[in-house]
């Protein structure tokens, strides 16, 4: 919002220059690199009022990171070559956005916006808007504007004693400059605009818009504009969003979305902040519609304002303190036992709220996340009511439905476009006070007192252990299988209360069944399966999530699979209710809910021929080397979504998926044997079935062909109007132990940067460009490289992947000596033994070993033993096998290009697939 009125984006344009270079460092990526060779990363983003910078790496790596780090904001180079060549990244960016759905709807939310208000701007820019003749000295301008202590706020998160890493961190952020001078000349950029300049005037109420996706919603917006920082202030500490986002957006019986499915109408609701800036909040109600709903769009809208009605006087009744109450427990709660995440992603965050809570900075790491600050419930409730009534009204509110033309219905009446991204719109004024919102109130209630709420005796750990400092992955009790399953299941337990200081638990367990995906109909079946169940569910156990507890139940390649988590005290009898539910099947009676969610993943399904070309190479590679019985084509399921799916076959899949198998299972977290012992015996007959029959075994990927014929395929990219092309190169690698795969690890290490620094930074071929090692199955892994570009065609790319592959040995191998390889082996042991920053994580972990049914819990220290002995000549002997050896080389190449480039479709796809599976 600080951009110049004249040159849009030139904030996003600075936060990309600060990369390539500083004075102490002026090598371009240089710090990209540097944090790469131990395995860290950075990132940045520009949001309207605020860029954020952030990066994580090793603890050894970090007091040399965060001295570069530092330098951005003091001495940024903006060199004149970088800034000609990063334009073109800008440039890409945008193009990649074109047909992206939510930055269309974001800049049409902003065209609504007051034109003299800094947020109608738009933010991200291209070469149109930043491609002046002054545009360095602009950056140069801007950055010493804006990029000022004053301005700034810095969070750091380290294992480092704060009586070490204080006086460190302040030493190297003391050096960036205060460019306000003494007098502190230059206020806060929103002091030009704060309480002054009208957000929104008056647009017109109704927005009507074309989606690039095939979707249907209608999205209710309420701006609350401050009238002082006093209230902004007021509304930060008592939030009364967080309560009605609660209210508003809850899925159990007799709520909103309760009812407007039994309508017909409806599938889902998101409630949540669109925007929360320094003079205004948006709050924001999306439903997503069904066909029935996109036609009576108007009685959905009176739905919500009949159920606002409700909670305006319901609320005021002192029976309903429980429902503050709660929503200030579970948040206490959620507070106290916060999972955080890796590193770089506290940080970000806690850098924002030290602006956000600089009025309280005893708040600074709680006041987000809590509820019943300020004056607690009584402040809360006058302050709920208060927006209720003057924020929440139908004169406040602005209306946009998104849906496609012929369903939006407006005989043959013209659309303007939007001036970026040209997307589709109508707008209108519609009189909505006459409306009736009166006659709707006796179909909902506030939501029941939810029981699945953690008691302070559940909350309590089990067991004698104390909580120990994780310094690394703990392999010293892995989990053990449970002695009272059957010999031929294989169910694991774990105790963990020594290493998160959680009381939580997470539980997987996976049915081995032949009758799941047997073909691409069982595939699409399952689809709406899954969907259905979901839905359901959602609603039955609205109250368990609003506790902290989820699960989910999916029909996967091998058969079902159930998953649980969450505040253990009672999530035993979560999974057994949830178990019994799914297995009685009463998601299946309902017509409507099969019709509303077929219609749902058929539309789903619809979306993949908007994906970007880059994710489309993914998608194929992926399709390319997995067999056909653990993955069916996309455009194979999607036809039998569209004309095979019913009621009958859905019922008669029930039948046969929930008979029983082979049970794999984990159960980790603050629970006792027994307790594990219970949750598997909720799985009932599942786990009692007598399973004589050979079940479909762990993924095992297709190999490539050897040689020096490049298995190749160019394939058209379906939505015409996406003006990029996209590559993947792969390059296929057995896993034989695990030295093999640590090898693999240690040379994409090597490549990726190098990959990135070329492709993208010095030959600017385009934003997306990256490299990286998957796993498929357990044998195989690829080695990917991707490039997307609106400017270059997809065999100009392909050249440019292949041009520095041939160059790898010179340009990377040469140069690399012993001690580079010793380093890199040292940065990723480090990297590889670092604790799991959640019990979940861990769980995952272990949970691989189990599916995969190799159950090696100690896998990582054979990896970190073999590193100690790597050396050049390995990771030389292993690209030569890979790439180099012509004869041995297994090469995929996947090119999503336009149809003048001569393109295939499916069935190339599907004839090149048999061909491999053969």
């Amino acid at each position: 919002m600080s951009d110049p009125t004249s040159i849009p984006g030139l904030a996003h344009f600075n936060e990309h220059m600060l990369f390539l270079g500083t004075k102490q460092y002026p090598v371009e990526n240089s710090f990209s690199q540097f944090l790469s060779s131990s395995g860290g990363s950075s990132n940045a983003f520009t949001d309207s009022e605020h860029t954020n910078f952030y990066f994580d790496t090793s603890s050894s790596q970090f007091p040399q990171a965060l001295e570069r780090f530092a330098t951005f904001f003091s001495s940024a180079l903006l060199s004149e070559s970088g800034v000609s060549r990063e334009l073109n990244a800008i440039e890409s960016e945008h193009s990649k956005n074109l047909q992206n759905d939510n930055f269309r709807a974001y800049q049409l939310e902003k065209s609504r916006a007051n034109p003299n208000h800094p947020f109608s701007k738009f933010y991200t820019g291209n070469k149109a808007t930043l491609q002046t003749s002054t545009i360095r000295a602009d950056l140069k301008s801007f950055y010493e504007r804006y990029y000022t202590a004053e301005q700034m706020f810095v969070a750091v998160v380290s294992p480092t004693p704060l009586s070490l890493m204080t006086p460190y961190a302040t030493k190297l952020f003391s050096q960036i400059p205060n460019r306000g001078g003494k007098n502190h000349l230059y206020d806060p950029p929103e002091t030009a605009w704060n309480f002054f300049v009208p957000p929104f005037l008056a647009p017109p109420n109704l927005l009507k818009t074309v989606p690039i996706n095939p979707t249907r919603s209608l999205s209710l917006h309420f701006p609350l504009v401050y009238k002082d920082v006093i209230e902004k202030r007021q509304i930060q500490l008592l939030k009364p969003f967080a309560y009605l986002g609660h209210l508003i957006g809850h899925e159990g019986p007799e709520s909103l979305l309760s009812f407007l499915k039994s309508c017909d109408v409806a599938s889902g609701v998101a409630v949540y902040t669109s925007n929360d800036l320094s003079d205004f909040s948006t709050f924001e109600v999306d439903f997503e519609l069904t066909k029935k709903g996109i036609k009576d769009w108007e009685f959905v809208v009176k739905a919500a304002f009949s159920f606002l009605d409700m909670l305006t006087k319901e609320l005021k009744n002192s029976d309903s303190d429980f429902i503050f109450n709660e929503c200030i427990q579970t948040s206490d709660i959620a507070f106290r036992f916060y999972d955080p995440p890796r590193p770089g992603g506290a940080a970000s965050p806690l850098a924002g709220s030290l602006k956000t809570w600089e009025f309280a900075p005893n708040l600074v790491v709680a006041g987000s996340m809590r509820l019943g600050l300020g004056d607690g419930l009584q402040g809360a409730r006058k302050t709920v009511d208060k927006v209720l009534q003057s924020t929440m009204r139908p004169s406040n509110a602005l209306f946009t439905l998104c849906a496609s033309k012929s369903e939006l219905n407006e005989g043959g009446k013209k659309f303007d476009r939007e001036k970026i991204y040209s997307t589709e719109y109508r707008t209108s004024q519609i009189s909505v006070e006459s409306w009736d919102y009166q006659g709707g109130r006796s179909r909902f209630s506030l939501p029941a007192r939810n029981s699945y709420i953690p008691t302070d005796a559940g909350l309590r750990f089990k067991g004698r252990g104390t909580l120990k400092e994780r310094k690394m992955k703990d392999f010293s009790s892995p989990p053990t299988k449970l002695k009272k399953t059957s010999s031929d299941n294989f169910c694991f337990f774990k105790q963990d209360i020594e290493s998160y200081g959680t009381p939580r638990a997470y539980c997987v367990f996976e049915i081995l069944t032949n009758e799941a995906y047997k073909s691409a109909e069982t595939a699409a079946v399952a689809t709406v399966y899954n969907a259905l169940v979901g839905e359901f569910c959602d609603e039955a156990f609205y109250d368990a999530r609003v506790a902290g507890l989820s699960a989910t139940f999916a029909v996967v390649p091998r058969g079902v699979r159930f998953t649980f988590g969450g505040y253990n005290e009672k999530i035993m009898q979560f999974a057994q209710d949830f178990v019994e539910i799914v297995r009685r099947g009463e998601f299946l009676r309902s017509d409507k809910a099969i019709s509303r969610n077929l219609d749902l993943c058929v539309r789903s399904a619809a979306g993949f021929d908007t994906k970007e070309p880059y994710a489309l190479c993914s998608y194929y590679t992926e399709l390319l080397v997995t067999p056909e019985q653990y993955k069916f084509a996309q455009l194979d399921v999607r036809e039998k979504l569209e004309n095979t799916v019913t009621k009958s076959k859905l019922m008669n899949f029930h039948e046969k998926i929930h008979r029983g198998g082979k049970l794999l299972g984990l159960v980790q977290g603050n629970l006792v044997e027994a307790e594990a012992e219970e949750i598997v015996k909720s799985l009932g007959n599942y786990h009692d079935h007598d399973h004589e029959e050979e079940y479909k075994p762990p993924l095992e990927a297709l190999s490539l062909p050897p040689g020096i014929q490049t298995t190749a395929i160019k394939l058209d990219k379906l939505n015409k109007n996406n003006v990029n092309e996209a590559v993947q190169v792969s390059l296929q690698s057995s896993v034989n132990s695990e030295r093999d795969a640590i090898t693999a690890n240690l040379m994409a290490a090597v490549i990726e940067q190098k990959f990135y620094d070329d492709l993208r930074t010095k030959q600017q071929l385009g934003y997306i460009c990256s490299s990286g090692l998957k796993r498929v199955g357990a044998k195989s892994l690829l080695l990917s490289f991707i490039v997307q570009s609106s400017d270059f065609n997809s065999a100009k790319l392909a050249s440019a992947v292949d041009v520095f592959l041939v160059g790898m040995r010179q340009n990377v191998m040469d140069s690399m000596t012993e001690d580079d390889v010793k380093l890199l082996c040292e940065e990723l042991s480090v990297r590889v033994l670092e604790p799991e920053a959640n019990l979940a994580s861990e769980a995952s972990r272990h949970w691989g070993e189990i599916i995969s049914e190799e159950y090696k819990f100690g896998r990582i220290l054979d990896q970190v033993k073999e590193l100690k002995t790597i050396t050049k000549a390995d990771l030389s002997e292993w690209w030569r096998k890979v790439y180099e050896d012509s004869e041995g080389r297994r090469m995929l190449v996947v090119e999503i290009t336009d149809r003048k480039g001569g393109g295939g479709g499916a069935d190339d796809v599907n004839a090149l697939r048999k061909h491999l599976q053969t």
